[in-house]
């Protein structure tokens, strides 16, 4: 595909782009053939898990004692882990006092924190970004949906108060599929208003002016950082020779090679995940079979985890020495399930979470956060859960 791809053909990618993060993410009942049991894995509880109810092998990650965090209309995707901080979309109160759809917490304490930025009404969050102190919300208007215009804007990391210098192109013509802060810029994968497109750019930190920009023709569907490399990954309807690819942060160069060893044609991939030698992701076959992707940090080598269950279905991050992901287990009615489980280096699965949490993210080897849903759909709990 050009450079000169029209708007529609580019709003079609998207949505492929879309529909294969959604298979590669594991839905629920999407791959039956890894529904049955394997040897060594436990049936789930849909609903909850009181005592003595397992999930998937042993729970090891429980509920500590510490009070929990209660919101009201979220937390949503996107959220981030950015440092100490968890970024939380979607959230419209915080222990009863009002936010205007962005809230954050320190994930060691489980403390609210005083950011609240004020978005204009009926907008949704399609970014965030963080650098040391300041956070950046991509956002677009409802009615506009997911492939209409964007607007960028920065806010005070601690307060969230805007931030008026930034001043990026707008994003008017609907890409724009994914945001991080790395190498002093925020870099941004989609296409502005000006020029060919679709782009990887890099916008200054403070003012949003454009740094460089790579006319890569296509919109990358999700693209993860080191802080000093940009691993994307690459539709397979757009280059036969690699399903993810990796770029210098600083300058926008692409690492020559770099993904070359799998085969597009294969899989259709996205990278999700980083741990000190890994970069993780998902793939689906021909056969829409969703599959965990892995490949060396280094250079874009698939790579394995010797332990890895058959029905680890996602890799989300890693310490080095644990790694936070999703696994598909069956149940005793209904289809199968994804819960939360933390597996050792090798893969081995060290034990899972109760089907009710969400688990956004790995403090630490022993602790987690996650948010439980309550019965009115609208208010949820975040708690840390602790390994024992």
């Amino acid at each position: 595909m050009s450079a000169a791809t029209s708007s529609r053909a580019r709003a079609a990618l998207v949505a492929a782009a879309a529909a294969t993060a959604i298979a590669v993410a594991g839905t629920p009942g999407s791959d039956r053939a890894d529904a049955r049991p394997a040897p060594g894995h436990v049936v789930a509880s849909a609903r909850s898990c009181p005592a003595g109810t397992p999930g998937a092998g042993r729970l090891e990650w429980k509920r500590s004692a510490r009070a929990p965090l209660t919101t009201r209309n979220g937390p949503n995707l996107p959220y981030l882990r950015a440092g100490n901080t968890l970024f939380l979309s979607g959230v419209t109160a915080v222990g009863g006092a009002r936010r205007h759809g962005l809230a954050a917490m320190d994930v060691r304490t489980g403390k609210a924190l005083a950011f609240d930025p004020v978005l204009p009404a009926r907008r949704f969050i399609a970014g965030l970004a963080a650098s040391p102190t300041a956070v950046y919300v991509a956002h677009g208007a409802l009615e506009d949906g997911p492939v209409g215009p964007k607007e960028i804007q920065a806010f005070d990391r601690r307060t969230g108060a805007p931030l008026a210098a930034f001043a990026p192109p707008d994003f008017r013509d609907g890409e724009l599929s994914a945001m991080v802060f790395a190498a002093g810029h925020v870099v941004i994968a989609g296409a502005p208003p000006f020029g060919p497109g679709p782009t990887l750019g890099a916008y200054d930190a403070a003012t949003g002016a454009p740094i460089w920009r790579d006319e890569l023709g296509w919109t990358a569907p999700s693209m993860v950082s080191d802080g000093s490399r940009l691993f994307l990954a690459v539709p397979p309807e757009i280059d036969e020779h690699h399903v993810a690819a990796a770029f210098d942060a600083a300058s926008g160069q692409p690492i020559a090679g770099w993904g070359s060893g799998l085969a597009a044609s294969r899989y259709r991939g996205s990278v999700v995940g980083l741990d000190p030698s890994h970069v993780f992701g998902g793939t689906a076959d021909s056969r829409g079979r969703a599959r965990v992707l892995i490949l060396s940090r280094a250079e874009g080598a698939p790579a394995s985890l010797p332990r890895l269950p058959s029905n680890a279905v996602e890799l989300l991050s890693g310490t080095g020495r644990t790694i936070l992901g999703r696994v598909r287990v069956p149940t005793h009615q209904g289809p199968p399930i994804l819960i939360g489980a933390v597996f050792d280096a090798k893969g081995k699965l060290i034990g899972t979470v109760c089907s009710s949490y969400q688990v956004l993210a790995q403090v630490d080897d022993r602790h987690l956060i996650a948010t439980q849903t309550l019965s009115d759909q609208r208010t949820q709990r975040i708690y840390q859960l602790l390994r024992p």
